[in-house]
């Protein structure tokens, strides 16, 4: 992708030419989009304060994600506002959208499992409550905004149809076949809330008392057990590397926190259904190896070494397909 090409799209959507105030700089984080901060000169809406850049190689998920996450700042919930969006146009082929930069730092920002054990007490007490508290809140909010922009009240139906055909589409068979029991065997719906999909540490930016939540890929309007089983089951299963006994204190860990997690969030918003817990578990465990598939099936698994996707792909076979499980 081109930098030029990003800032000549930004223009024209902008409605006036623009230029860098500075050379932008890349962000990490991440395995979908790409990201800068930037600053731009030229227009008095988008001057005089940092921004990031977030282009989007899925236009489908992007338009999704730019709705989701500006209809989350209209509610009040503490996420970067979008300034501007556009793409897909003569100067770049992928969505794009301008947001507000926010200062911060991961809820967990060191990865090295052996520094990480070190500081296992206080993740234990401290890391399920800021997940829950955050979690609640965003459930809290008025969905009227975003479904009308949706136009759906919930829309898992569209996920499971969006990983059925990329299942389909590289030849997973055993994958597009458990989407079928998976959707027959799905629990009638009792409320839609305003749902991340990615609540996890990594996604959760702290600064001081404050929270932001980043990165709404994976945003919808579904039953709350859709963010919940997901954070669950990531820091049940906690994606890091380590030896034999280290890797066991780790997991032993993770599943702590992810039962205080549950507990916090029941405590503020009332008891969530285990058939809905375990049914969203199977649609995130299938989502899951989705990804996976289409990575292996059109040779691009090397770049994305050490994504947590990978690192948890026994553990989603076993749940979808018992010991026996293999990918086809």
């Amino acid at each position: 992708m081109s930098i030029d090409g990003l800032l000549a799209s930004i223009s024209a959507a902008a409605g006036s030419p623009l230029a860098w105030a500075r050379p932008p700089q890349p962000l990490t984080g991440g395995f979908w989009a790409e990201m800068w901060k930037v600053r731009l000169e030229g227009s008095a809406d988008l001057a005089d304060r940092d921004l990031v850049a977030r282009v989007m190689p899925d236009p489908e998920v992007a338009i999704r994600e730019i709705i989701v996450q500006q209809a989350a700042a209209d509610a009040g919930v503490a996420t970067p506002a979008v300034r501007l969006s556009g793409g897909e146009d003569r100067w770049i082929a992928q969505r794009w959208m301008l947001m507000d930069f926010v200062d911060g730092s991961p809820l967990v920002g060191d990865l090295d499992p052996r520094r990480l054990a070190g500081t296992l007490p206080a993740l234990i007490r401290d890391l399920p409550t800021r997940l829950a508290e955050t979690t609640a809140q965003l459930h809290d909010v008025d969905t009227t905004g975003v479904s009308a922009r949706l136009q759906v009240v919930d829309d898992i139906d569209e996920l499971m149809f969006r990983i059925r055909a990329r299942a389909e589409a590289v030849g997973a068979s055993q994958l597009v076949e458990r989407g079928r029991t998976l959707r027959a065997a799905r629990p009638p719906t009792e409320r839609a809330a305003l749902c991340h999909g990615d609540i996890h540490p990594l996604n959760v930016l702290i600064d001081g008392a404050d929270t932001t939540l980043l990165d709404w890929s994976t945003g919808r309007l579904a039953h709350p057990a859709y963010d919940l089983a997901y954070t669950s089951m990531l820091v049940a299963n906690p994606p890091l590397d380590a030896p034999g006994p280290l890797q066991w204190l780790l997991t032993g860990a993770g599943r702590r926190v992810a039962q205080r997690f549950m507990n916090e969030y029941e405590s503020r918003c009332g008891r969530i259904d285990p058939e809905q817990m375990a049914w969203f578990g199977d649609l995130h465990a299938w989502r899951m190896l989705g990804e996976i598939a289409t990575w292996r099936a059109t040779g691009s698994l090397e770049d994305h070494r050490g994504h947590p996707f990978l690192q948890m792909e026994h553990r989603l076979t076993t749940r979808l397909f018992g010991s026996a499980g293999r990918r086809r």
